[in-house]
């Protein structure tokens, strides 16, 4: 009897399982219990620099791909992608070993401590210090508030009383992150309560953590740099939502290189945050080799390839309803323009430091990237400013230029939208103040009598091709027969690099480059489109006056639009007068600085104002 009882109780403890409709239920819980996995055990630094040291010197031993991960403002872990269980392990954790704040009311004694002790000196702090250095107790103090603003009646001294004003909000930089990275400044509202002591509170709701967590990533990018300097790593890409295929596949469409995974990936589509992919030429030491890239426009992960092709089209299609391309190239075949100076003219009277009048009009805005290039190359740039508000202003901008060109050596235009280029702006207004008498006489004395130069870039090139500067040399009356620039023939702005080849350098402007140059510019265009007689061209091309070209990555003259993108007639991007003087070009050359574009393949500095300045230094 005994022994049934307990065989019934155990039963009741029995889990029992159902199948219905195929599916499989149970009358009790279940509790998974998962295999035990040996772990290595995280190691612990309080630094930035200490878990760089640890990846490079122990990576490799590792065997796996890693990912770096800012979790906070002081709290970095390194650990592996998804292993075979789907769990991951984390190698190192560095926690900063920086003091804490908390907003909130506390003494003015504790105020003074916190703000000697737990806050980098500042405005901010000395503010502070020197108004509570001048508050004797609490109960001395006394607040009119209206929500705005704040005063506070202190006494100074045994009877003195004084009313201060105190500041809404002040600029703190508190110790509450790495050492090695910069400290976040923060707004932080002040109060002064009568029974509860000073306030500080965070104005912008801790937004500073995001500047915190950019700054870590960007210490980790800087000790990259080694490798990116010696070469090695040809282009990065930060992962972000859409994981590691996301980067594989937008690596691959810039410059349409395939790749094939050399070991299993894992999760290729899940989010990953704080890590990287880096193309390299060759291995990294400490950094493992998920793959390699490949001839063929494919993608190769676990075994399956697919055609990067069909994805770069479902890609772009997305946006085509909206933006409509023209998606087939013409089936033209441009000419490649050569014309090779045998020699280069050079201004009569040497100059040290030749001066440069740039004008600003209405819409003009590289002014200062076209002064900043100039004076790299050794110019003086006078940015001179073209008041229109009346016609009184309109007479003293051209008394001003006028007198000003009698001066200088270069007039240089730059771009921008002159008068919003709307309708059919293409530099109107530029174009009408360069007629005006004065004017046209002081540019052609400086042009004809003074070995002068000239040029225009973008809606400083549109002006030159309306005045007849370009490719006549003279300001003349254009018309009909007269080479534009019209809208771009996608129908609406471009923005972004291209590729321009010298297709002469008889131009002073190019006397520092060889035909065959290929440079990559910026451009920012909606009305670039060189258009011309095939009679016209022909004569530019035998005078050397076609300057530059548009061309694809292997380096040829094309019509399509991803290289061409305003799709000008020959390709064409920038011409000169007949003497060379006087150049018009679409690429704003002038936007390149030392560093810039460093993930884009090619040559960025076209010495174009260097070119300038040696025509009367030389």
């Amino acid at each position: 009897m005994l022994a049934k009882m307990i065989d019934k109780i155990v039963s009741l403890k029995e889990t029992k399982t159902f199948e219905i409709g195929g599916q499989t239920y149970t009358d009790g819980h279940l509790t998974r219990i998962p295999p035990h996995v040996d772990r290595p055990e995280a190691i612990s630094v309080s630094g930035l620099d200490g878990v760089c040291k640890l990846i490079r010197t122990e990576l490799e031993k590792v065997g796996t791909t890693i990912m770096v991960q800012a979790k906070s403002y002081k709290s970095v872990e390194v650990m592996t992608t998804y292993l075979p269980d789907f769990s991951r392990n984390i190698l190192y954790r560095a926690e900063a070993d920086a003091p804490g704040i908390y907003t909130g009311f506390r003494s003015r004694e504790v105020a003074l401590i916190e703000l000697r002790s737990l806050f980098i000196p500042n405005e901010g702090t000395a503010y502070l210090l020197d108004l509570l250095g001048r508050m004797t107790d609490e109960k001395s103090v006394s607040t009119n508030d209206n929500g705005v603003t704040q005063t506070v009646e202190a006494r100074q001294g045994v009877a003195l009383n004084a009313l201060v004003e105190v500041k809404p909000r002040v600029l703190l930089r508190p110790f509450r992150t790495f050492l090695e990275v910069e400290q976040p400044e923060s707004e932080f509202l002040l109060r002064v309560h009568p029974e509860e002591g000073i306030g500080f509170f965070e104005a912008d709701g801790g937004i500073w953590k995001l500047e915190a967590k950019k700054n870590i990533a960007d210490y980790f990018m800087k000790n990259m740099g080694d490798l990116i300097d010696a070469g090695k790593v040809k282009a990065v890409y930060t992962l972000g939502m859409k994981g590691l295929g996301e980067a594989l596949c937008k690596m691959a469409f810039g410059n349409r290189i395939g790749f094939e995974a050399s070991e299993q990936l894992h999760h290729v589509f899940k989010p990953v945050y704080g890590a990287f992919v880096i193309e390299a030429d060759g291995e990294l030491t400490g950094i493992p080799c998920i793959g390699e890239t490949a001839a063929d426009y494919t993608l190769t992960i676990n075994g399956e390839t697919i055609d990067l092709d069909d994805i770069q089209q479902r890609w772009e299609a997305t946006l085509e309803p909206v933006y409509p391309r023209i998606t087939k190239a013409p089936q033209i075949v441009v000419p490649t323009y050569n014309y090779e100076a045998s020699e280069h003219a050079h201004a009569a009277a040497k100059i040290a430091q030749p001066r440069v009048l740039i004008p600003v009009f209405p819409g003009t805005n590289c002014e200062y990237d076209t002064a900043r290039a100039f004076e790299r190359a050794g110019a003086k740039a006078d940015i001179v400013v073209i008041r229109n508000k009346n016609a009184d202003q309109i007479r003293e901008s051209v008394e001003l230029v006028k007198g000003m060109i009698e001066k200088t050596q270069i007039i240089a235009i730059p771009g921008g939208f002159s008068g919003g280029d709307e309708p059919e702006g293409s530099a109107k207004f530029i174009v009408s103040f360069f007629r005006n008498p004065q004017i046209t006489e002081a540019v052609m004395e400086l042009l004809k009598n003074r070995d002068g130069l000239m040029c225009g870039i973008c809606n400083g090139f549109q002006a030159l091709v309306k005045l007849g500067l370009v490719p006549y040399g003279e300001i003349v009356e254009t018309d009909a027969s007269c080479p534009t620039l019209t809208y771009n023939l996608i129908g609406r702005h471009q923005s972004g690099l291209v590729r321009t080849r010298v297709a002469s350098n008889k131009s002073p402007w190019l006397m520092q480059t060889k035909v065959g140059d290929i440079h990559t510019i910026a451009i920012s265009h909606g009305e670039g489109r060189f258009v011309a007689s095939s009679e016209l061209v022909k004569k530019m091309a035998e005078n050397g006056q076609i300057a530059t070209q548009y061309v694809d990555l292997a380096g040829n003259p094309t019509e399509d639009y991803r290289f061409n993108p305003n799709g000008s007639v020959d390709a064409i991007e920038g011409i000169t007068s007949p003497d060379g003087r006087v150049f018009g070009k679409m690429g704003h050359t002038e936007r390149y600085t030392a560093g810039q574009f460093a993930n884009v393949p090619g040559e960025k500095k076209q010495p174009i104002f260097d070119g300038a300045v040696s025509y009367f230094k030389d």
